[in-house]
Protein backbone atom coordinates (compact mmCIF):
# COMPACT_ATOMS: atom_id res chain seq x y z
CA UNK A 1 0.00 0.00 0.00
CA UNK A 2 1.00 3.59 -0.71
CA UNK A 3 1.46 5.68 2.30
CA UNK A 4 -1.79 7.76 1.61
CA UNK A 5 -3.59 3.90 1.78
CA UNK A 6 -1.98 3.01 4.64
CA UNK A 7 -2.84 6.08 6.63
CA UNK A 8 -6.44 6.58 5.39
CA UNK A 9 -6.99 2.56 6.66
CA UNK A 10 -5.36 3.62 10.01
CA UNK A 11 -7.14 6.97 10.25
CA UNK A 12 -10.59 4.85 9.78
CA UNK A 13 -9.39 2.35 11.74
CA UNK A 14 -8.43 4.20 14.82
CA UNK A 15 -11.45 6.79 14.85
CA UNK A 16 -13.58 3.58 15.86
CA UNK A 17 -11.00 2.75 18.98
CA UNK A 18 -11.99 3.97 22.28
CA UNK A 19 -9.32 4.58 25.17
CA UNK A 20 -9.48 3.24 28.57
CA UNK A 21 -10.65 5.86 31.01
CA UNK A 22 -11.89 8.38 28.48
CA UNK A 23 -14.88 9.17 26.48
CA UNK A 24 -14.84 9.19 22.59
CA UNK A 25 -16.64 11.73 20.77
CA UNK A 26 -16.91 11.62 16.74
CA UNK A 27 -17.16 14.26 14.82
CA UNK A 28 -16.88 14.22 10.95
CA UNK A 29 -13.70 16.59 11.35
CA UNK A 30 -11.95 15.00 14.00
CA UNK A 31 -12.13 13.06 16.71
CA UNK A 32 -12.24 14.61 20.45
CA UNK A 33 -11.17 12.09 23.81
CA UNK A 34 -12.28 13.44 27.18
CA UNK A 35 -10.63 11.74 30.40
CA UNK A 36 -12.71 10.42 33.27
CA UNK A 37 -9.92 11.05 35.23
CA UNK A 38 -9.21 14.20 37.06
CA UNK A 39 -5.61 14.42 36.61
CA UNK A 40 -5.33 13.36 32.95
CA UNK A 41 -5.11 15.43 29.78
CA UNK A 42 -7.18 15.17 26.47
CA UNK A 43 -6.47 14.41 23.02
CA UNK A 44 -7.85 15.42 19.82
CA UNK A 45 -6.83 14.15 16.59
CA UNK A 46 -7.42 12.82 13.29
CA UNK A 47 -8.45 16.34 11.58
CA UNK A 48 -10.04 17.03 8.70
CA UNK A 49 -11.31 20.42 9.22
CA UNK A 50 -13.89 22.71 7.38
CA UNK A 51 -12.76 25.08 4.41
CA UNK A 52 -13.53 28.56 6.17
CA UNK A 53 -14.23 27.10 10.00
CA UNK A 54 -10.60 26.04 11.22
CA UNK A 55 -10.69 28.56 13.58
CA UNK A 56 -13.83 28.18 14.75
CA UNK A 57 -13.74 24.31 15.29
CA UNK A 58 -10.63 24.94 16.85
CA UNK A 59 -12.10 27.45 19.19
CA UNK A 60 -14.74 24.26 20.04
CA UNK A 61 -12.27 22.03 21.41
CA UNK A 62 -10.03 24.64 23.30
CA UNK A 63 -13.66 25.98 25.18
CA UNK A 64 -14.20 22.15 25.70
CA UNK A 65 -11.18 21.70 27.63
CA UNK A 66 -11.38 24.84 29.49
CA UNK A 67 -14.76 24.58 30.88
CA UNK A 68 -13.50 21.35 32.45
CA UNK A 69 -9.86 23.18 33.37
CA UNK A 70 -8.03 20.06 31.40
CA UNK A 71 -4.72 20.94 29.02
CA UNK A 72 -4.95 18.47 25.79
CA UNK A 73 -3.35 17.35 22.94
CA UNK A 74 -3.86 17.50 19.89
CA UNK A 75 -2.22 15.37 17.57
CA UNK A 76 -1.04 16.25 14.19
CA UNK A 77 -0.55 13.81 11.39
CA UNK A 78 1.15 15.30 7.94
CA UNK A 79 -2.26 14.26 5.71
CA UNK A 80 -4.22 16.13 8.16
CA UNK A 81 -6.43 19.24 6.97
CA UNK A 82 -5.65 21.67 6.88
CA UNK A 83 -1.84 21.08 5.53
CA UNK A 84 -1.03 24.29 7.77
CA UNK A 85 -2.85 23.23 10.87
CA UNK A 86 0.47 23.80 13.10
CA UNK A 87 0.50 26.67 12.09
CA UNK A 88 -2.55 27.95 12.89
CA UNK A 89 -2.98 25.44 16.40
CA UNK A 90 0.27 27.77 17.42
CA UNK A 91 -1.70 30.71 16.63
CA UNK A 92 -4.21 29.76 19.02
CA UNK A 93 -1.36 29.05 21.94
CA UNK A 94 -0.31 25.68 21.33
CA UNK A 95 2.95 24.40 21.85
CA UNK A 96 4.47 21.52 19.72
CA UNK A 97 6.61 18.67 20.71
CA UNK A 98 8.96 17.02 18.92
CA UNK A 99 8.31 15.75 15.70
CA UNK A 100 7.79 11.99 15.27
CA UNK A 101 7.56 9.66 12.59
CA UNK A 102 4.61 7.69 12.16
CA UNK A 103 5.72 4.39 11.06
CA UNK A 104 3.94 0.67 9.84
CA UNK A 105 5.61 -2.81 9.40
CA UNK A 106 4.30 -5.69 7.57
CA UNK A 107 4.35 -8.79 10.02
CA UNK A 108 4.12 -11.08 6.55
CA UNK A 109 6.94 -9.61 4.48
CA UNK A 110 9.27 -8.95 8.16
CA UNK A 111 10.80 -11.77 9.24
CA UNK A 112 11.80 -12.15 12.85
CA UNK A 113 15.76 -11.08 13.28
CA UNK A 114 17.52 -13.95 14.55
CA UNK A 115 20.05 -13.25 17.46
CA UNK A 116 21.49 -14.93 20.14
CA UNK A 117 21.20 -13.16 23.43
CA UNK A 118 24.20 -12.54 25.52
CA UNK A 119 24.39 -13.76 28.91
CA UNK A 120 25.08 -10.62 30.45
CA UNK A 121 21.17 -9.51 29.89
CA UNK A 122 17.95 -10.85 29.34
CA UNK A 123 14.45 -9.69 28.33
CA UNK A 124 11.35 -10.68 30.47
CA UNK A 125 7.58 -9.72 30.36
CA UNK A 126 6.29 -7.31 32.96
CA UNK A 127 3.18 -8.62 34.83
CA UNK A 128 3.31 -6.84 37.95
CA UNK A 129 3.67 -2.93 39.67
CA UNK A 130 7.22 -3.82 40.51
CA UNK A 131 8.32 -4.23 36.89
CA UNK A 132 5.94 -1.16 35.80
CA UNK A 133 8.41 0.68 38.37
CA UNK A 134 11.19 -0.56 36.53
CA UNK A 135 9.76 0.26 33.45
CA UNK A 136 9.40 4.57 34.27
CA UNK A 137 13.20 4.09 35.77
CA UNK A 138 14.35 3.47 32.58
CA UNK A 139 11.60 6.17 30.94
CA UNK A 140 13.25 8.69 33.54
CA UNK A 141 16.90 7.98 32.93
CA UNK A 142 16.54 8.33 29.14
CA UNK A 143 14.36 11.38 28.40
CA UNK A 144 15.50 13.32 31.69
CA UNK A 145 11.99 13.71 33.13
CA UNK A 146 9.60 12.12 35.68
CA UNK A 147 7.46 9.74 34.88
CA UNK A 148 5.19 9.50 37.61
CA UNK A 149 1.92 8.99 35.59
CA UNK A 150 3.47 6.08 33.75
CA UNK A 151 3.22 3.20 36.48
CA UNK A 152 -0.21 3.86 37.18
CA UNK A 153 -1.80 4.09 33.63
CA UNK A 154 -0.02 0.73 32.57
CA UNK A 155 -1.25 -0.72 35.95
CA UNK A 156 -5.13 0.39 35.32
CA UNK A 157 -4.58 -1.18 31.67
CA UNK A 158 -3.11 -4.19 32.93
CA UNK A 159 -5.50 -4.74 35.97
CA UNK A 160 -8.66 -3.93 33.61
CA UNK A 161 -7.69 -5.64 29.91
CA UNK A 162 -4.70 -7.27 30.14
CA UNK A 163 -5.28 -8.58 26.46
CA UNK A 164 -4.86 -4.95 25.42
CA UNK A 165 -1.46 -4.62 26.66
CA UNK A 166 2.11 -6.57 26.58
CA UNK A 167 4.96 -5.18 28.44
CA UNK A 168 8.64 -6.40 28.59
CA UNK A 169 11.35 -4.98 30.48
CA UNK A 170 15.58 -5.82 29.59
CA UNK A 171 17.85 -6.39 32.22
CA UNK A 172 21.04 -6.56 33.06
CA UNK A 173 21.19 -9.00 36.66
CA UNK A 174 18.48 -6.94 38.38
CA UNK A 175 18.83 -3.62 36.74
CA UNK A 176 16.34 -2.71 33.59
CA UNK A 177 18.41 -1.71 30.91
CA UNK A 178 15.42 -0.95 28.26
CA UNK A 179 11.79 -1.00 28.07
CA UNK A 180 8.88 -1.90 25.30
CA UNK A 181 5.23 -2.44 25.09
CA UNK A 182 2.55 -2.81 22.59
CA UNK A 183 -0.97 -1.75 22.79
CA UNK A 184 -3.90 -4.15 20.94
CA UNK A 185 -6.81 -2.19 21.05
CA UNK A 186 -9.73 -4.01 20.87
CA UNK A 187 -11.29 -4.89 16.95
CA UNK A 188 -7.98 -2.52 15.60
CA UNK A 189 -5.76 -4.51 13.02
CA UNK A 190 -3.45 -2.00 13.87
CA UNK A 191 -1.30 -3.03 17.31
CA UNK A 192 0.52 0.02 18.58
CA UNK A 193 4.86 -0.71 19.89
CA UNK A 194 5.27 2.18 22.57
CA UNK A 195 8.27 2.88 25.62
CA UNK A 196 11.25 1.80 23.30
CA UNK A 197 13.95 3.03 25.26
CA UNK A 198 17.47 1.71 26.38
CA UNK A 199 20.24 3.20 28.66
CA UNK A 200 22.99 4.87 26.75
CA UNK A 201 25.69 2.44 28.22
CA UNK A 202 23.81 -0.72 26.67
CA UNK A 203 23.01 0.55 23.29
CA UNK A 204 23.83 -0.62 20.49
CA UNK A 205 24.20 -3.90 21.73
CA UNK A 206 21.01 -5.71 20.30
CA UNK A 207 18.88 -4.53 23.32
CA UNK A 208 16.53 -2.43 21.13
CA UNK A 209 16.21 -4.77 18.91
CA UNK A 210 15.50 -7.84 20.66
CA UNK A 211 13.00 -5.62 22.40
CA UNK A 212 11.20 -5.27 19.11
CA UNK A 213 11.73 -9.09 17.72
CA UNK A 214 9.69 -9.99 20.84
CA UNK A 215 6.57 -7.82 20.53
CA UNK A 216 6.98 -8.57 16.62
CA UNK A 217 6.59 -12.28 17.45
CA UNK A 218 3.79 -11.46 19.75
CA UNK A 219 1.53 -9.52 17.38
CA UNK A 220 2.07 -12.21 14.97
CA UNK A 221 1.43 -14.93 17.02
CA UNK A 222 -1.82 -13.15 17.97
CA UNK A 223 -2.65 -13.27 14.18
CA UNK A 224 -1.82 -9.51 13.54
CA UNK A 225 -0.83 -8.40 9.97
CA UNK A 226 0.69 -4.95 11.27
CA UNK A 227 2.48 -3.03 13.82
CA UNK A 228 2.16 0.69 13.83
CA UNK A 229 5.11 3.08 16.03
CA UNK A 230 5.44 6.71 16.38
CA UNK A 231 9.33 6.62 16.31
CA UNK A 232 11.41 9.77 17.42
CA UNK A 233 14.54 10.16 15.20
CA UNK A 234 16.79 8.48 17.17
CA UNK A 235 14.51 5.52 16.75
CA UNK A 236 13.40 5.60 12.90
CA UNK A 237 16.73 4.73 11.58
CA UNK A 238 16.83 1.29 13.53
CA UNK A 239 13.03 0.57 12.76
CA UNK A 240 14.00 1.07 8.97
CA UNK A 241 16.33 -1.95 9.28
CA UNK A 242 13.57 -3.92 10.82
CA UNK A 243 11.40 -3.27 8.29
CA UNK A 244 9.21 -0.16 9.24
CA UNK A 245 7.87 1.53 6.48
CA UNK A 246 7.66 5.15 7.12
CA UNK A 247 4.46 6.99 6.25
CA UNK A 248 4.16 10.21 7.56
CA UNK A 249 5.65 12.60 10.39
CA UNK A 250 3.51 13.63 13.12
CA UNK A 251 3.75 16.63 15.81
CA UNK A 252 1.92 16.42 19.22
CA UNK A 253 0.71 20.09 19.99
CA UNK A 254 -0.53 20.53 23.55
CA UNK A 255 -2.46 23.52 25.04
CA UNK A 256 -1.92 24.39 28.43
CA UNK A 257 -4.76 25.29 30.75
CA UNK A 258 -4.98 28.56 31.84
Amino acid sequence: MTSNEIYAAYMHDRRQQNIERFTAERFPHLVRFTPMDATAEGIVAYAALAPGLEDQQITEQIRHFERLGRSFEWKIYAFDKPANLAALLKAHAFSAGEVEAFMVCSLAETPNVGRTIPAKWRIQPVLAKAGLNDIAAVQEQVWSRKFDWLVEQLLQTMERSPQKLSIYCAYAGDKPIGTGWTEFPEGSIFPEIHGGAVLSEWRGQGVYSELYNVRMAEARARGYNYLTVDATPMSRPILEKLGFQYVCHTIPMRRAVD
